[in-house]
């Protein structure tokens, strides 16, 4: 049998799960910021250094476009996380409902 809580406490955990969910969502923002980064790198690693100068740009480019790849994947582990969450949110919800009710 499931025991009502109290609203007050219902409240309370759909707060926090909101602020859960808009962290998240803001997380993946920024790192999509980096990734949109990605193309103009590669086109810099693309090119062929004629100067040291060139060269070590070449290479500052690589990492970075590593590090874009490596936010790329986190974003995708993001979302995947947050499309769990959001079944999970449907389901407490719907079991807020019913022992409210």
């Amino acid at each position: 049998m499931a025991q009502k809580g109290r609203p007050k406490d219902h409240a309370a955990m759909i707060g926090t799960l909101m602020q859960e969910v808009a962290n998240y969502v803001e997380d993946i923002r920024r790192e999509e910021e980096l990734v949109k980064q990605i193309n103009q790198l590669e086109k810099q690693v693309k090119k062929s250094p004629e100067t040291p100068e060139e060269e070590e740009e070449v290479r500052a480019a690589a990492e970075a476009l590593n590090a874009a790849r490596e936010a790329d994947r986190h974003i995708r582990e993001k979302r995947t996380y947050l499309r769990r969450l959001e079944q999970v949110t449907i389901g407490l919800l719907s079991n807020i409902r019913k022992a409210t009710h």
